[in-house]
């Protein structure tokens, strides 16, 4: 009898780690990498440049974030912030300059930067590729300019925005700065309000109570994806990918690796 005790539980305990197996692998197979600002070229992070989005794209990246921002007259630019691109085009101008003054600059030299007519031309040219944006909070304005509203993908910094982008129809992430502004159960929160995915630092992850929260938001369907990647020495793309997956849907990467290939890209 005890034997048969014994059979039965290391058959159930088989099945379990079986189990386990299938959801780890069923998790990694909906993971979304995300370039971040384009995605590294050259050693070079934050671009924003045109070439980036090529290499990324060719390396087997389909979502590909941009830091979005306006010039001296209100139209948007791929740019981290106006005195980081001063310091990598050498512009001896006063920021924010206007777009025909942008777009004569080159990155680092050598790179093209993008306005909203290149944004779009080059995602034009690849039909499966995502736009998720950084700085621009503003879903109406963008989803009137992006070439694709269905391949757009914002994160957002205020529930006004967050508001518009559901009345709009737009696909957006829920920023960090966000969760502690929400009292009570903030997955109650999240599902009562539609929030389809938040976007959080990687730092959020050395917390437990998030650890869980962020389990308990991807068994109901709310993705979770997490930036500041290699922000620490020691945790890189594959550190987060080979010890924090169980806790995310995607991260924002600044490069490549090769554990990313045997997943599908949604």
């Amino acid at each position: 009898m005890k034997r048969l005790n014994i059979h039965v539980w290391l058959i159930l305990l088989f099945l379990t780690a079986c189990q386990s197996e299938i959801e780890d692998y069923e998790d990694v197979q909906n993971m979304n990498w995300i370039a971040h600002a384009g995605g590294t070229i050259e050693s070079h992070p934050y671009s924003n440049s045109l070439e980036a989005l090529n290499k990324s794209y060719q390396d087997g990246f389909r979502y590909f974030e941009l830091d979005l921002i306006e010039d001296r007259n209100g139209e948007v630019v791929a740019a981290h912030d106006w005195d980081f691109w001063k310091s990598i085009t050498a512009c001896d101008s006063a920021v924010p300059v206007n777009r025909e003054h942008y777009i004569k600059h080159k990155i680092y030299h050598k790179y093209t930067p993008m306005d909203m007519q290149t944004i779009n031309l080059w995602f034009a040219e690849h039909s499966d590729a995502v736009l998720v944006t950084d700085k621009i909070n503003d879903p109406k304005k963008l989803a009137t300019l992006f070439v694709d509203k269905s391949r757009l993908l914002m994160e957002l910094f205020t529930f006004d925005a967050i508001k518009q982008a559901q009345e709009l129809d737009v696909q957006f992430m829920l920023s960090d700065c966000l969760l502690n502004q929400i009292q009570g159960d903030k997955l109650k929160y999240f599902m009562d309000n539609e929030i389809p995915a938040i976007a959080v630092c990687r730092s959020y992850l050395e917390d437990w109570s998030y650890r869980k929260l962020f389990v308990d938001c991807k068994r109901h369907g709310i993705k979770v994806y997490v930036f500041c990647v290699n922000f620490e020495p020691d945790k890189d793309e594959k550190y987060v990918f080979e010890n924090e997956k169980k806790y995310i849907s995607g991260m924002y990467a600044d490069k490549w690796i090769k554990e990313f290939e045997y997943t599908d890209v949604n």
